[in-house]
């Protein structure tokens, strides 16, 4: 099927993405929860923990680049070592990492209403709270260490801003962890991106053209 001119300037899918997930609000960090059921006994807080688990497997621990996380975490005299999960969910990540550093405080950060499905007790390091808003994030300049952040992007409205936002709440030094897929489509080498369809490559595909055109 040949994609002519006309197509190619109709507007993208993702042009009323935003309008969907958040068309009530300017907040960047805008997550849509629509038909999520956040109880302990849900579908939603199973897949929360099975996906945790998927993801300490491929990564053989917490997290990527284990020898920098712990080098930056390592016990300070002068100073108190933060970590900041943005969209804790069921506090899985949290939990585990308060046991792995004890010495540092584990913040973790998500929207309603995801405080359903947190139960039981949690570590005396570590701290959880609810916004509807992450616009206060510019109250914590340099507070944290290490800012974690998994499989949210797709929630956010505008994801510059949002990084702005957790570039102020790192210190110097400190490390950004973004862990999420994407929408690029790779050839048969599993290395090169497919080119989109466009009037200069009409042999280009048609769906990668839709993700990013």
């Amino acid at each position: 099927m040949s994609l002519d001119d006309e197509e190619l300037d109709l507007p993208l899918f993702w042009d009323s993405v935003a309008d969907v997930v958040a068309p009530e609000s300017s907040d960047p960090f805008k997550v849509s929860t629509h038909g999520c059921a956040y109880t302990p006994e849900s579908e939603e807080f199973d897949r929360l923990s099975w996906h945790h688990e998927a993801m300490r497997l491929c990564l053989e621990g917490l997290y990527p680049c284990p020898e920098t996380v712990q080098a930056i975490l390592s016990p300070s005299p002068d100073e108190t070592k933060r970590v900041l999960d943005l969209g804790c969910g069921s506090r899985i990540w949290c939990l585990d990492m308060a046991k792995e550093f004890p010495h540092a405080e584990i913040w973790g950060i998500d929207r309603p209403p995801v405080q359903e499905i947190w139960s039981g007790e949690a570590p005396p390091n570590c701290l959880f709270k609810i916004f509807d808003s992450y616009d206060f994030l510019e109250e914590y300049k340099q507070m944290f260490d290490v800012v974690h952040m998994r499989f949210v992007a797709g929630g956010c409205t505008s994801f510059y801003k949002t990084m702005e936002h957790i570039q102020m709440c790192l210190k110097p030094g400190g490390i950004f962890i973004l862990i999420d897929s994407t929408g690029d489509l790779l050839k048969e080498d599993a290395m090169t991106v497919c080119q989109m369809k466009s009037r200069a490559n009409p042999s280009g595909s048609r769906l990668q053209r839709m993700f990013y055109g």
